[in-house]
């Protein structure tokens, strides 16, 4: 009797959680329903947490970029110019990596990413937890227009609204990596890379570190008459920074798009860079692009910004006019020129 009162309860409790389990989903659904643009304004939440945990993002090292320079023209002795950025990657910045050189499931040689010497290293236990995630949101923050007034002074009637999407506040050291290719004459079509090659510089850049708090903004521009499309993006990067070009003996190649593994010392070295670069404003349009036929151009306005730039900001931002001169893109004057 004993057994068969156990085995009737049993039976009993089975059938209650089966009822439970299959009229929870109903419950669940009867609870939803849909949002409209009303109803979406009036939610006051922070808005969508992405985190990241175990997080490592690999392009494979014969993946790439490219800027396309033009021919030049007229009586001149200037190249044509193009530019490669292959393998861009972001992993972990400890013991355990790999340089460039991977075949077949082969990751490539293995090499000490806790060091400069090492292009890209292992999992991101942390790099964005849940309880200190990316954060995309909407929101109203008090600022200052174009004509200096304030804007968004009164919270519960803003006049304007941003989209913004920031990063944790703090962040585990990473690794950011990739090499690259300088061709210049080149001759034949890009589409096939191994004819009409030019002279070719291959180079690597390594950053060891993390960009916490940094901050993407997508808005309306503020001018009167001029309320068009603008981006901010305050760069809060910090860490080593290493940028090299000579080639370890064994694997050095000046094959267009073959991987190649780079000295472990050779370079220009920043330590403890602390990177603080503000483009753009509420009030301040950074730059203009423009076609102009055959040739693209560039227009930047003068902001007062670039005169507080430690001087490797202001290093980095001359070395990228200078890239972009090698490629035939010219830069117009502040007051945005016609080519």
């Amino acid at each position: 009797m004993l057994t068969r009162k156990r085995f009737r309860f049993g039976y009993r409790l089975s059938r209650a959680i089966a009822a439970a389990l299959v009229a929870s989903p109903m419950l669940g659904m009867a609870a939803l329903e849909s949002l409209d643009e009303e109803s979406l304004s009036q939610v006051t939440g922070t808005g969508l947490a992405i985190g990241f945990e175990d997080f490592r993002w690999l392009v494979k090292p014969t993946s790439y970029f490219e800027q396309v320079g033009s021919d030049p023209v007229g009586n001149t002795t200037l190249q044509r110019g193009d530019l490669r950025w292959y393998g861009v990657n972001i992993s972990g910045a400890g013991a355990g990596g790999f340089h460039w050189d991977e075949s077949g499931g082969n990751f490539g040689t293995s090499c000490d990413a806790s060091s400069l010497g090492c292009p890209r290293g292992g999992l991101i236990s942390d790099f964005a937890p849940h309880d200190n995630p990316y954060l995309l949101r909407a929101f109203s923050p008090r600022g200052v227009g174009y004509d200096g007034s304030i804007l968004n002074n009164d919270p519960n009637n803003p006049d304007k609204t941003i989209y913004e999407y920031l990063a944790p506040s703090a962040q585990p050291d990473y690794t950011f990596s990739f090499w690259g290719e300088l061709e210049v004459g080149r001759t034949g079509n890009n589409d096939n890379l191994a004819v009409g090659t030019g002279d070719l510089l291959k180079t690597q850049t390594i950053i060891r570190g993390n960009a916490a708090n940094s901050a993407f903004r997508l808005f309306q521009f503020t001018q009167p008459g001029n309320e068009t499309f603008a981006i901010l993006y305050h760069s809060r990067l910090q860490g080593d920074f290493r940028f090299s070009a000579a080639q370890q003996g064994g694997s050095a190649s000046d094959v267009v798009g073959q991987p190649v593994r780079f000295d472990a010392l050779e370079g220009l070295h920043f330590k403890n860079v602390d990177a603080y670069v503000p483009l753009g404003s509420f009030i301040t349009r950074l730059s203009r692009w423009t076609r102009c036929q055959p040739r693209m151009a560039i227009s930047f306005w003068k902001f007062p910004v670039f005169r507080m730039f430690p001087l490797i900001q202001r290093f980095m931002i001359i070395s990228i006019l200078w890239w972009y001169r090698i490629a035939r893109m010219p830069v117009t004057s502040p007051l945005g020129q016609p080519c």
